[in-house]
Formats: C-alpha cells, sequence, structure tokens
C-alpha cells in the first residue's frame, strides 16, 4: 500500500464494509457522524458508495464491489485494528488530531482535517508511527540533559483548577516539585501555546470502546511531557522525540498480542 487517501467519513465506511461487514460500517457512521437512524446511515453509506465508482476508487463488476488496492488495504487496516493510538493537539478553541489504527496488517494514519474529511496514509510499523505522531506535535529531535521528576498523580488533577502561574507554582513546591522545574512548568502551563495528549483506545468488535489517557504535551517558552498512564504516579520531562518515542513503545508493550504482531523488526525492545 503506497500514497494517500482523501476520503469522507462515509467513504471510508463504506470501504469498511466491503472488506468486512455491514454492522462494521454502520458502527463507523454512527460513531464519527452521529447518525443514529439506520435508514439514515444506510443511505450515507449508499451514497458514500457512488461517491467512490464516481472518484475511480471502486468498481462494481458482476455487482461485486472492488476497491482499488490503497483503498482495500486501508479499509482492511481499519477493519481488522482493535486498538487506536489517537493524538490530539489544542490551541485555543482550534482541535487538531490524528488517529493510527493499529492491526496485524499495519498501521495506518487518519488526520482528521474536519468533521467528514480524513486523509488517511500508510505508516511504516512502529518507527513510522513515532515519526509521524512526534511530527504532529513538532517536538526536536535531540533529548534533554535535564531528569524526569516524579509527580503524585493527584497533584495534575488539583493543579487543574488552580488559574495563575504564581499559584500553580507554590502548590508545585509545596508538594516537593524542585522550583528549578516548578516555576517554568508553572508558567508554561498557565499560558501555553497549545495543549496537546496521547490517549489509547480499545475497540473490540461488537463491543463499546474504552479509551484512556497516557501521555500529555504542554508547550510554552518549554517543551513538556507528561507521562500519566501509571494510576499512582506521572512523569513530567522536556520533551524531544526521543522521550516521546520511548513513551509511545512504552504503551505499545501494555497491549495484546494482536499489536504486538506490528513488532516485527524488534522496534518496541528498549
Amino acid at each position: 500500500m503506497s500514497g494517500e487517501l482523501r476520503l469522507t467519513v462515509g467513504e471510508i465506511a463504506f470501504a469498511v464494509g466491503v472488506v468486512s461487514t455491514i454492522d462494521r460500517a454502520l458502527e463507523i457512521v454512527r460513531e464519527q457522524l452521529e447518525v443514529a437512524d439506520p435508514e439514515r446511515a444506510k443511505m450515507a453509506l449508499a451514497v458514500s458508495g457512488q461517491s467512490l465508482r464516481a472518484r475511480e476508487l471502486a468498481t462494481l463488476p458482476d455487482r461485486d464491489v472492488r476497491l482499488v488496492p490503497a483503498l482495500q488495504s486501508a479499509a482492511e487496516i481499519v477493519a481488522g485494528a482493535e486498538w487506536l493510538l489517537r493524538c490530539a493537539r489544542v490551541a485555543g478553541k482550534r482541535m487538531q488530531q490524528v488517529m493510527f489504527h493499529l492491526a496485524p496488517t499495519g498501521v495506518l494514519a487518519q488526520v482528521v482535517e474536519d468533521a467528514v474529511v480524513h486523509r488517511i496514509t500508510p505508516v511504516a510499523g512502529v518507527g513510522g508511527l513515532v515519526d509521524h505522531a512526534a511530527g504532529f506535535f513538532g517536538l526536536p529531535p535531540t533529548d534533554h540533559a535535564d531528569r524526569p521528576t516524579r509527580l503524585d498523580r493527584q497533584l495534575l488533577d488539583d493543579i487543574a483548577g488552580l488559574s495563575g502561574a504564581r499559584e500553580i507554582g507554590r502548590e508545585l513546591t509545596a508538594r516537593g516539585i524542585p522550583e528549578a522545574v516548578s516555576r517554568p512548568f508553572a508558567g508554561d502551563l498557565a499560558d501555553p501555546s497549545w495543549k496537546g495528549g496521547v490517549s489509547i483506545e480499545h475497540c473490540p468488535k461488537g463491543q463499546a470502546a474504552d479509551r484512556r489517557t497516557a501521555l500529555l504535551l504542554i508547550v510554552g517558552a518549554r517543551r513538556w511531557l507528561i507521562d500519566a498512564q501509571a494510576t499512582d504516579v506521572a512523569v513530567l520531562q522536556e520533551a524531544s522525540r526521543q522521550r516521546f518515542g520511548a513513551a509511545v513503545k512504552d504503551i505499545l508493550r501494555g497491549l495484546d498480542s494482536t499489536t504486538r504482531k506490528l513488532d516485527r523488526a524488534g522496534e518496541l525492545e528498549v
């Protein structure tokens, strides 16, 4: 599979229905387009199928729908992925998202342009996923000399309700965070250029999706990465591609054997 495809959510759903089941296609329409009525969802799929044929991305020889190879491969990954890595970046009222479908047959990046139009691109394994996600967040390649700082997990929730760098800094210092870290982090947290996050979503077939936040990013004068995977302790450090990549690989190592089949080149090894 090669190249990028720019598709509507309905077109993606229709392609998934071709390689999988109509129920899986309708599930995508219901969840992503918020179409609850079954008849309207089916109509949306029918229109999307016609759109794919008009764009020559699908044909209908002998009443058997055939997708072009690139779309066929992408649909198979979406249909076979039980795990989704979601990256979000928020600046003011603007939110950007890219999702990575993780399947035994490969990794697919899905960039959200708006509520309807998405771009899907094949990704070369775990290394390609890290490169794509680090580029999305604009992380520098070089590592930093600072040591990670351990935070009480509850502290993240406590400072979220505070306003102003001085108030946040006082609370961090009172909870044992060195001033060399608490002061610059408080300033960026109070007035960030943007905030981001990485969540992992389990999407088993026929069951409700379960999502948990794994990583947080705060970018101001400096770039901060917070590993929030553990329930009791969070780890704060300056963000770089190297540190971000290590954290993403740690997330993937914790998933089931289906995802570890992606690690054909030992990319998840420390």
